[in-house]
């Protein structure tokens, strides 16, 4: 696990509501994607870093075969992250739970897919981003994978970032008190092995 990454991730999400309001404000903001990234370990997710200059600028996290496919690998992450989210968080966590058949029903449409969990950038508006986010569709690709799905926050403007890069939405999800759009994206793997 890369200190550097866990700093990229924390400064891209130190003021989202969902994570405040789950995970006690930044200081658990932070212990939360220090507690995710040391369960790359499990084998349940992988993190990619842009640097520059040396310095990481940019990371996603991402795992293959979708939320629905992760099933058991989950389990130690969702005990380690149970122990630093506060109760409310942890109750509004089991909330969600009525709507996660309708939900993995959703992705079962898109059965060889890559999961974009979160993406961050430690400067928004120079293109960070977005070269991350064509590292993504790369890994989605090398690991034969022909679709990226993810969430997005529907009040967060990065909404308008991935519509415009290719994803379109599935259907809406309420989360945490929050509504958030499911997206998918179809891959050309053909296209972006040319590309490179």
């Amino acid at each position: 696990m890369e200190p550097e990454a866990v700093k990229v991730l924390y400064w891209g999400f130190r003021r989202d509501p969902t994570l405040r309001a789950a995970f006690r404000g930044s200081s658990g903001i932070y212990s939360f994607f220090k507690t995710l990234l040391e369960c790359g370990e499990f084998g349940a997710f992988s993190v990619l870093c842009l640097r520059d200059r040396e310095r990481a600028v940019a990371v996603a996290v991402v795992s293959k075969g979708g939320v629905s496919r992760l099933g058991i690998r989950l389990l130690p992450v969702a005990l380690r992250l149970a122990a630093i989210a506060s109760l409310k968080g942890v109750a509004k966590i089991l909330a969600f739970l009525p709507y996660l058949r309708r939900y993995i029903s959703a992705l079962r449409e898109f059965d060889c897919t890559c999961h974009l969990h979160f993406i961050a950038s430690i400067a928004p508006g120079r293109g960070y981003g977005s070269r991350l986010l064509r590292l993504v569709e790369e890994w989605c690709c090398k690991h034969a994978c022909n679709h990226v799905t993810l969430e997005v926050d529907a009040e967060n403007r990065a909404l308008i970032f991935y519509v415009k890069r290719g994803f379109r939405p599935l259907q809406t999800v309420p989360f945490l008190g929050r509504l958030y759009v499911l997206m998918v994206k179809p891959l050309n793997c053909r296209d972006l092995a040319a590309a490179r």
